[in-house]
């Protein structure tokens, strides 16, 4: 992948339960800033930073996936079986685990701890950063990734 300047566009915080447990904070890193969710939808490569804050499953981190997969009709099994696959790179997470999921045009890469998983599926690649900034994410981490007050 060539070098291209990406800037930070926004940091969210994604917590749950009634307690408000804080999971991991995300931070959407783009060509040019912008919160117009068709803007971004089009914009090449864009970056995802996840440090989590907090000990989780792999899982649990997949049935999270899956969910957002099936809210956003990208659930496939090609899909799903390309995401177990990610158990490789980040097998335990924990607090100060920090994962970066690249977009290009046609692949998606997962890099944590040295090691990186490649899913080269465009489909995929395009749709999968809504699972975080979607109009139907969770509103809170989705305001905060795309520095909307």
């Amino acid at each position: 992948m060539k070098n291209h300047t990406l800037l930070l566009n926004g940091v969210g915080l994604k917590e749950v339960t009634l307690f408000n447990i804080d999971v991991y904070k995300a931070a959407l890193y783009l060509p040019k800033k912008t919160s117009d969710l068709n803007e971004i939808n089009k914009l090449f490569p864009k970056v995802i930073d996840i440090n989590f804050l907090r000990e989780i499953s792999f899982d649990d981190l997949r049935k999270t996936l899956e969910k957002g997969l099936k809210r956003y009709d990208i659930y496939t099994k090609e899909n799903v079986l390309a995401i177990e696959k990610w158990k490789e790179v980040i097998a335990e997470i924990n607090n100060g685990t920090k994962l970066k999921i690249i977009f290009t045009k046609s692949s998606l890469i997962l890099e944590s701890k040295g090691k990186r998983n490649i899913i080269n599926n465009p489909t995929l690649s395009r749709a999968f950063h809504l699972l975080w900034v979607g109009t139907k994410s969770d509103s809170k981490l989705r305001s905060g990734m795309l520095n909307i007050k």
